[in-house]
Protein backbone atom coordinates (compact mmCIF):
# COMPACT_ATOMS: atom_id res chain seq x y z
CA UNK A 1 0.00 0.00 0.00
CA UNK A 2 2.86 2.36 0.76
CA UNK A 3 4.47 1.66 -2.61
CA UNK A 4 1.10 2.19 -4.30
CA UNK A 5 0.67 5.58 -2.62
CA UNK A 6 4.18 6.65 -3.64
CA UNK A 7 3.54 5.54 -7.20
CA UNK A 8 0.23 7.41 -7.38
CA UNK A 9 1.89 10.57 -6.08
CA UNK A 10 4.73 10.31 -8.58
CA UNK A 11 2.38 9.73 -11.53
CA UNK A 12 -0.29 12.15 -10.30
CA UNK A 13 0.00 14.23 -13.49
CA UNK A 14 -1.06 11.19 -15.53
CA UNK A 15 -4.01 10.20 -13.35
CA UNK A 16 -6.50 12.36 -15.36
CA UNK A 17 -5.84 10.04 -18.30
CA UNK A 18 -7.62 7.23 -16.49
CA UNK A 19 -11.13 6.70 -17.87
CA UNK A 20 -14.10 4.86 -16.34
CA UNK A 21 -13.55 1.94 -18.71
CA UNK A 22 -10.07 1.48 -17.26
CA UNK A 23 -11.53 1.22 -13.75
CA UNK A 24 -14.08 -1.26 -15.06
CA UNK A 25 -11.34 -3.52 -16.39
CA UNK A 26 -9.48 -3.21 -13.07
CA UNK A 27 -12.61 -4.18 -11.09
CA UNK A 28 -13.22 -7.12 -13.43
CA UNK A 29 -9.66 -8.30 -12.89
CA UNK A 30 -10.01 -8.05 -9.12
CA UNK A 31 -13.33 -9.88 -9.23
CA UNK A 32 -11.62 -12.76 -11.02
CA UNK A 33 -8.31 -12.80 -9.15
CA UNK A 34 -9.49 -12.44 -5.54
CA UNK A 35 -11.75 -15.55 -5.52
CA UNK A 36 -9.06 -17.50 -7.38
CA UNK A 37 -6.40 -16.45 -4.87
CA UNK A 38 -8.62 -17.46 -1.96
CA UNK A 39 -9.34 -20.83 -3.56
CA UNK A 40 -5.67 -21.75 -4.13
CA UNK A 41 -4.26 -20.16 -0.96
CA UNK A 42 -2.89 -22.73 1.53
CA UNK A 43 -4.87 -23.15 4.73
CA UNK A 44 -1.91 -21.95 6.81
CA UNK A 45 -1.91 -18.61 4.99
CA UNK A 46 -5.63 -18.17 5.58
CA UNK A 47 -5.21 -18.89 9.29
CA UNK A 48 -2.37 -16.36 9.53
CA UNK A 49 -4.43 -13.64 7.83
CA UNK A 50 -7.36 -14.37 10.13
CA UNK A 51 -5.08 -14.07 13.17
CA UNK A 52 -4.05 -10.57 12.09
CA UNK A 53 -7.66 -9.42 12.42
CA UNK A 54 -7.52 -9.90 16.21
CA UNK A 55 -4.46 -7.70 16.75
CA UNK A 56 -6.59 -4.71 17.69
CA UNK A 57 -8.15 -6.78 20.47
CA UNK A 58 -4.76 -7.77 21.83
CA UNK A 59 -3.74 -11.14 20.43
CA UNK A 60 -2.07 -13.55 22.82
CA UNK A 61 0.54 -16.18 22.16
CA UNK A 62 -2.14 -18.87 22.45
CA UNK A 63 -4.10 -17.31 19.58
CA UNK A 64 -1.10 -16.87 17.29
CA UNK A 65 2.16 -18.59 18.19
CA UNK A 66 4.13 -16.66 15.56
CA UNK A 67 3.08 -13.28 16.95
CA UNK A 68 3.90 -14.46 20.46
CA UNK A 69 7.33 -15.65 19.37
CA UNK A 70 8.11 -12.32 17.71
CA UNK A 71 6.95 -10.48 20.83
CA UNK A 72 9.37 -12.60 22.86
CA UNK A 73 12.22 -11.54 20.55
CA UNK A 74 11.43 -7.90 21.31
CA UNK A 75 11.35 -8.55 25.06
CA UNK A 76 14.69 -10.37 25.05
CA UNK A 77 16.29 -7.82 22.74
CA UNK A 78 15.05 -4.93 24.87
CA UNK A 79 16.55 -6.54 27.96
CA UNK A 80 19.88 -6.97 26.17
CA UNK A 81 19.87 -3.30 25.19
CA UNK A 82 19.16 -2.22 28.77
CA UNK A 83 22.01 -4.36 30.09
CA UNK A 84 24.60 -3.25 27.49
CA UNK A 85 23.36 -0.06 25.82
CA UNK A 86 26.68 1.25 24.47
CA UNK A 87 28.62 -1.76 23.20
CA UNK A 88 25.92 -4.42 23.11
CA UNK A 89 26.35 -8.01 24.16
CA UNK A 90 28.55 -8.94 21.20
CA UNK A 91 27.94 -9.93 17.55
CA UNK A 92 25.95 -13.11 17.17
CA UNK A 93 24.98 -13.39 20.84
CA UNK A 94 21.23 -12.90 20.55
CA UNK A 95 20.56 -16.66 20.18
CA UNK A 96 22.73 -17.30 23.27
CA UNK A 97 20.60 -14.91 25.31
CA UNK A 98 17.31 -16.18 23.90
CA UNK A 99 17.91 -19.92 24.35
CA UNK A 100 17.95 -19.96 28.22
CA UNK A 101 14.69 -18.04 28.49
CA UNK A 102 11.32 -19.66 28.98
CA UNK A 103 10.21 -18.18 25.66
CA UNK A 104 12.60 -20.43 23.74
CA UNK A 105 11.13 -23.55 25.32
CA UNK A 106 7.54 -22.36 25.03
CA UNK A 107 7.81 -21.48 21.33
CA UNK A 108 10.13 -24.28 20.23
CA UNK A 109 8.52 -25.97 17.26
CA UNK A 110 10.08 -29.40 17.67
CA UNK A 111 11.58 -29.19 21.18
CA UNK A 112 15.04 -29.85 19.75
CA UNK A 113 18.11 -28.14 21.19
CA UNK A 114 19.00 -26.36 17.95
CA UNK A 115 15.54 -24.84 17.71
CA UNK A 116 16.05 -22.98 20.98
CA UNK A 117 18.82 -20.77 19.57
CA UNK A 118 16.82 -18.38 17.44
CA UNK A 119 17.81 -15.05 15.94
CA UNK A 120 15.84 -11.86 16.48
CA UNK A 121 14.08 -11.97 13.08
CA UNK A 122 14.55 -8.20 13.07
CA UNK A 123 17.80 -6.78 11.71
CA UNK A 124 17.44 -3.48 13.56
CA UNK A 125 16.67 -5.14 16.91
CA UNK A 126 19.54 -7.57 16.44
CA UNK A 127 22.08 -4.84 15.69
CA UNK A 128 20.95 -2.63 18.58
CA UNK A 129 21.07 -5.52 21.06
CA UNK A 130 24.29 -7.14 19.85
CA UNK A 131 26.43 -4.13 18.89
CA UNK A 132 24.90 -1.33 20.93
CA UNK A 133 22.81 1.78 20.45
CA UNK A 134 25.54 3.88 18.74
CA UNK A 135 26.16 1.19 16.13
CA UNK A 136 22.42 0.70 15.69
CA UNK A 137 21.92 4.41 15.09
CA UNK A 138 24.73 4.39 12.55
CA UNK A 139 23.07 1.49 10.70
CA UNK A 140 19.70 3.27 10.66
CA UNK A 141 21.43 6.48 9.50
CA UNK A 142 23.05 4.51 6.68
CA UNK A 143 19.65 3.28 5.53
CA UNK A 144 18.30 6.82 5.80
CA UNK A 145 21.23 8.15 3.76
CA UNK A 146 20.48 5.63 1.03
CA UNK A 147 16.89 6.83 0.84
CA UNK A 148 18.03 10.45 0.81
CA UNK A 149 20.47 9.72 -2.03
CA UNK A 150 17.64 8.39 -4.18
CA UNK A 151 15.33 11.31 -3.32
CA UNK A 152 18.08 13.83 -4.04
CA UNK A 153 18.95 12.21 -7.36
CA UNK A 154 15.27 12.08 -8.33
CA UNK A 155 14.87 15.77 -7.51
CA UNK A 156 17.84 16.66 -9.72
CA UNK A 157 16.47 14.69 -12.67
CA UNK A 158 13.07 16.32 -12.24
CA UNK A 159 14.74 19.73 -12.35
CA UNK A 160 16.37 18.74 -15.66
CA UNK A 161 12.98 17.43 -16.90
CA UNK A 162 14.44 14.00 -17.54
CA UNK A 163 11.27 12.06 -16.77
CA UNK A 164 12.72 8.63 -17.59
CA UNK A 165 15.52 8.99 -15.06
CA UNK A 166 13.10 10.39 -12.48
CA UNK A 167 10.78 7.42 -12.99
CA UNK A 168 13.73 5.06 -12.57
CA UNK A 169 14.77 6.72 -9.31
CA UNK A 170 11.19 6.59 -8.02
CA UNK A 171 10.91 2.85 -8.56
CA UNK A 172 14.35 2.20 -7.13
CA UNK A 173 13.35 4.29 -4.11
CA UNK A 174 10.24 2.16 -3.59
CA UNK A 175 12.38 -0.98 -3.87
CA UNK A 176 14.90 0.31 -1.34
CA UNK A 177 12.12 1.36 1.05
CA UNK A 178 10.58 -2.10 0.77
CA UNK A 179 13.98 -3.61 1.56
CA UNK A 180 14.34 -1.36 4.61
CA UNK A 181 10.91 -2.49 5.87
CA UNK A 182 11.77 -6.11 5.10
CA UNK A 183 14.68 -5.89 7.54
CA UNK A 184 12.13 -5.45 10.34
CA UNK A 185 10.94 -9.03 9.83
CA UNK A 186 14.16 -10.97 9.25
CA UNK A 187 17.70 -10.87 10.58
CA UNK A 188 19.70 -10.24 7.43
CA UNK A 189 22.47 -7.67 8.12
CA UNK A 190 24.67 -9.38 5.50
CA UNK A 191 21.98 -9.56 2.82
CA UNK A 192 23.69 -8.92 -0.51
CA UNK A 193 20.77 -6.92 -1.93
CA UNK A 194 21.02 -4.47 0.98
CA UNK A 195 24.66 -3.63 0.36
CA UNK A 196 24.27 -3.62 -3.42
CA UNK A 197 21.40 -1.15 -3.12
CA UNK A 198 23.34 1.03 -0.67
CA UNK A 199 26.26 1.26 -3.08
CA UNK A 200 23.89 1.87 -5.98
CA UNK A 201 22.23 4.82 -4.24
CA UNK A 202 25.59 6.60 -3.91
CA UNK A 203 26.43 5.95 -7.56
CA UNK A 204 23.05 7.22 -8.75
CA UNK A 205 23.35 10.37 -6.66
CA UNK A 206 26.86 11.03 -7.97
CA UNK A 207 25.70 10.45 -11.55
CA UNK A 208 22.78 12.86 -11.12
CA UNK A 209 24.97 15.55 -9.55
CA UNK A 210 27.55 15.28 -12.32
CA UNK A 211 25.06 15.12 -15.19
CA UNK A 212 22.77 17.98 -14.14
CA UNK A 213 25.27 20.85 -14.51
CA UNK A 214 26.43 19.58 -17.88
CA UNK A 215 22.90 19.37 -19.25
CA UNK A 216 22.15 22.88 -18.02
CA UNK A 217 24.50 24.36 -20.61
CA UNK A 218 22.81 25.74 -23.75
Amino acid sequence: MLSLMIGLYHYRAQLPRIRPRHLGFAMLGLALLIPLAIAVMPAGYVARIQSLSILSAGASAHQDESLGRRASYILVGSQMIRENPMLGSGPGTFPLHYAPTGYAKAFSANRKLGDLYRRAHNTYLEIFSEIGIPAGLMFVAMIGLGLYNLLHARRLWLQRRDWAQADLLTHLGMSFLSLALFLMFLSAPNHKLLWIMLALTSVLRYDAEQAAPQEARP
